[in-house]
């Protein structure tokens, strides 16, 4: 997405200058922030996400102890449901060995 044009929300100053969001089609891209999903990465500063069709990366730029990986691994999970993908309500992060 180089020189693509960073999208901005205006009644959320704290997502977006927090977060650089770029793609294509940026009405779609719009639509699909809705004020939970602004919210909900407003409050987590220092993520990282990038997606490409059915598949997403959700990163924290910070070493973890062991003992905060599920901790973690909620959080990307949450992350998941927000783009439509398993909520931590409907898998938990034992069934994924942690």
């Amino acid at each position: 997405m180089v020189g693509a044009q960073d999208i901005d929300f205006d009644t959320h100053p704290e997502f977006s200058n927090s977060y650089v969001l770029k793609g294509d089609d940026v009405s779609a891209i719009r639509d699909f922030f809705d004020v939970e999903k602004l919210q909900f990465f407003a409050k987590r500063k220092g993520a990282y996400v990038e997606t490409a069709s059915d598949r997403y990366i959700y990163f924290r730029g910070k070493h973890r102890k062991p003992e905060q990986i599920r901790e973690l691994m909620t959080e990307g999970y949450s992350a998941s449901a927000m783009f439509g993908g398993l909520s931590p309500n409907e898998s938990s992060s034992d069934s994924y060995g942690v």
